[in-house]
């Protein structure tokens, strides 16, 4: 959540100095993310736990998608799939929508779903809470629900548009992206469903057909380990502070 002068890195560093520190390297959480999938090169990366971000990096720029909290965006996050579920279940127990295998799975924590709202609003929790209902629906759709399948399949979607949204502000792919072929990777909890990870692998190959895409895993303790030793030529550079005792 680093955001410009949000820091006082000397502060930090005095703060520091009787560990032994002697320099300080900060970036936003989207750039270690990055750098521990890519390193410093070009490309895009979206991390999708509880919350989502995507970064693009180009030759010269860099763009950050998403990462706006579950209150404003993060759509296709944990937190975005867990209120989905939400819906669906509300809206099968009103005769409002289709029933779901995930009706069950909810009424384990919630008996009476009538209730569920006011729960929620009144625990400072609600958002891990609901975010933890990811794997329920990762579980339904691979039961072959289809609801939880649609929500899982929508998840990928959004995530796909912001991957695509990012490469396309960075110059990495263009009008015609039948000729880029961007490195794009995918890391986080939410990417564990099968489900969802083979339909957002399909919903960017559609968009660009020849980007080099997969699905895995990537510590960003290795991306900070990193922070030190960005390329002067990465676009990464100038996003990283670091200052000196």
């Amino acid at each position: 959540g680093l955001t410009d002068g949000g820091v006082d890195a000397r502060l930090l560093l005095a703060e520091a100095a009787p560990l032994g520190a002697r320099s300080l390297c900060i970036a936003h959480d989207s750039i270690t993310s990055f750098l521990g999938a890519l390193g410093d090169g070009r490309g895009a990366v979206v991390a999708a736990g509880t919350g989502v971000v995507t970064l693009a990096v180009g030759s010269t720029s860099v763009a950050r998608v998403d990462g706006w909290g579950h209150l404003l965006g993060d759509a296709g996050s944990g937190y975005w799939i867990g209120r989905a579920a939400f819906d669906a279940v509300l809206r099968a127990n009103d005769g409002r929508g289709p029933e779901t295998l995930l009706t069950e799975e909810l009424r384990v924590c919630f008996p009476a779903l009538e209730d569920a709202y006011i729960e929620l609003q009144s625990d400072p929790d609600r958002v891990s809470r609901i975010a933890a209902f990811a794997r329920t629906v990762a579980d339904g759709a691979t039961a072959g629900d289809a609801v939880a399948i649609a929500i899982s399949e929508a998840a990928a979607e959004e995530l796909a548009h912001s991957v695509v949204s990012g490469l396309r502000r960075v110059g990495e792919v263009a009008d015609d992206a039948a000729s880029a072929a961007p490195r794009v990777r995918a890391i986080g909890g939410v990417l564990g469903s099968p489900v969802l990870s083979d339909a957002f692998v399909r919903a960017l190959l559609r968009r660009i057909p020849g980007a080099d895409v997969r699905v895995g895993t990537a510590d960003p303790l290795d991306g900070a380990a990193l922070l030190p030793v960005v390329a002067a030529d990465s676009a990464l550079r100038a996003q990283v502070l670091r200052v000196g005792a």
